[in-house]
């Protein structure tokens, strides 16, 4: 039998998103009797106003994971249920017994545009939907991540990824600085770099002006 081409893109893209992993990791690596470091407190009392700010962000066209609640509707509620589910929120930090449901997801698998061959896996973008309330515990925790990170100074100085006040524009203004500054330093001096993954971020330069 003869497939299509989109029979055989439908294929391809299954057997390379959907595949079972088998075993465990390989934690041989690891050392375990290595120093312990200093703990750092993050406190897990989750407040109404916390709850209520992580919601109001949420993007009201979003589709919604197995729960099925959506952005739209958990808002407009949450002034009736915001300081239950903080409560349930800080007994579920405190204990530790993350629900089954919130390790859940839907994953889809979108078409990216423009793409001129979609055998390549490239070619698509898996999106994980996740239940809403899980959303809501994830965001508030990474929150306070963050926070500890930054109070602790946790994180190296030129690190832009994951921080606030910080984007792709943050590294791509030290980037420019670092090579102008070498270029300063001395004449006639050239600037080598390794990169992984850039291009993007240069998605309009003149590559006939770069060279």
């Amino acid at each position: 039998m003869k497939l299509t081409q989109t029979e055989t893109e439908t294929e391809t893209r299954d057997t390379r998103f959907y595949t079972t992993l088998d075993g465990l990791t390989d934690l041989s690596d690891i050392n375990h009797n290595q120093q312990q470091m200093d703990t750092i407190y993050i406190p897990t009392l989750v407040t109404e106003d916390e709850v209520r700010d992580v919601i109001r962000k949420f993007l009201n066209r979003k589709a919604p994971g197995l729960d099925g609640i959506l952005n739209k509707a958990l808002k407009i509620i949450t002034p009736i249920i915001a300081k239950e589910l903080a409560q349930a929120i800080t007994r579920l930090l405190q204990t530790s017994n993350i629900p089954s449901s919130y390790k859940e997801s839907i994953t889809a698998v979108i078409r990216k545009e423009r793409k001129g061959n979609y055998i390549l896996l490239s070619s698509y973008r898996p999106v994980a939907l996740e239940n809403t309330l899980a959303k809501v515990v994830e965001q508030i925790v990474a929150t306070k991540l963050a926070d500890a990170a930054e109070e602790h100074n946790l994180l190296p100085w030129n690190q832009m990824g994951g921080r606030r006040r910080r984007s792709t524009l943050s590294a791509l203004n030290l980037l420019t600085s670092c090579i102008q500054a070498a270029w300063s330093s001395r004449k006639g001096c050239i600037v080598s770099m390794l990169s992984l993954d850039i291009s993007s971020a240069y998605d309009h330069v003149s590559t006939e002006r770069l060279l």
